[in-house]
């Protein structure tokens, strides 16, 4: 079993960008290398003059469903992945103040082999700026591949990458062994943009 479990989102200012949150089985990372001058912004000391417009502490005992809404589709995500995004209690509830997204074998004969949940705040929670905080658990296993992402709500400039997308979050494999012997340690956070694909961009 796969399980995400994620608590206190929050956003911090105004209101375009639809969030995403999903545990998939494959995904869209992407090869990129930045350089990070993490002096540079004061990451601890809040900003007292931003306001908290939108949050999720997940206390109560279902899924705020005015805040979330499921996708469900066993189209493989646009990544090719062997999972049916459902939206069943089995795959996402809340329990003891977290938001907990399990991935499942799914039935024999069933359209994909593996289950999940993919959440989203479009058309509930867009914004366009701010902070976005979150706190989360990501599973680790061959096949795994969590990830919390924005898209955008209206896509201004074409479809998929000309508006945008940013990866806050995604870890890949995370603690699996590669047939050359290094076990995977990768996080990614990516900017993906550009032209279609082939000629898309990503940086991160």
């Amino acid at each position: 079993m796969v399980k995400n479990s994620t608590k206190r989102m929050r956003h911090f200012l105004s209101a375009s960008v639809a969030i995403s949150l999903s545990i998939t089985l494959s995904g869209c990372g992407g090869e990129a290398s930045t350089n990070t001058d993490i002096e540079s912004v004061d990451v601890v000391t809040p900003v007292e003059d931003w306001v908290m417009v939108w949050g999720d502490e997940f206390d109560g005992t279902a899924i705020d469903m005015t805040k979330w809404s499921h996708e469900v589709t066993c189209d493989g995500g646009g990544n090719q992945e062997k999972q049916c995004y459902t939206d069943s209690s089995d795959n996402s509830f809340v329990s003891d103040g977290f938001l907990n997204i399990v991935a499942l074998p799914a039935a024999e004969g069933s359209a994909q082999p593996y289950t999940s949940a993919r959440m989203i705040t479009r058309d509930k929670a867009d914004f366009t700026y701010g902070r976005f905080e979150m706190k989360a658990k990501l599973p680790s296993g061959q096949g795994s591949w969590p990830a919390f992402w924005m898209m955008p709500t209206d896509e201004t400039y074409g479809g998929w990458p000309k508006s945008g997308e940013i990866d806050i979050v995604e870890s890949v494999n995370l603690k699996a062994g590669r047939a050359d012997g290094v076990v995977e340690n990768n996080v990614y956070g990516t900017l993906h943009y550009g032209k279609d694909s082939p000629d898309n961009v990503s940086s991160g």
